[in-house]
């Protein structure tokens, strides 16, 4: 976590991923995040919002927004604010456990 609070930008140019925890850290410590595309990114990620999404097929796209980041600091500061805020308040632990609860009573009350 510690190299996230000191890096410009965190870039997670996934072809598959489960489940983008590495992304919701480095956002939770409000880092900029640039992340892939495919799979789980825009469950995660709103683009241009609180993240940027990217190809990872697509160096130069993914060049242009690292670029984008490093150059822009307004721009950098409020995606990574945005995304600090989207994951302590949509990933947080009491969150998650209270959507599961959620699930689980719905689930049980149906059948």
């Amino acid at each position: 976590m510690v190299q996230y609070q000191s890096a410009r930008c965190a870039v997670f140019p996934s072809f598959i991923e489960p489940f983008g925890m590495t992304a919701i850290e480095a956002m939770s410590v409000a880092c900029p995040v640039i992340f892939t595309k495919l799979a789980t990114g825009k469950e995660i990620i709103t683009d241009g919002i609180d993240g940027i999404l990217v190809d990872p097929a697509n160096i130069d796209e993914m060049a242009k927004a690292i670029i984008n980041l490093i150059r822009n600091e307004k721009l950098a500061e409020e995606i990574a604010m945005k995304g600090y805020q989207k994951a302590t308040e949509k990933f947080n632990m009491t969150s998650i456990v209270q959507q599961h609860i959620q699930f689980y009573n719905k689930t049980i009350l149906a059948n």
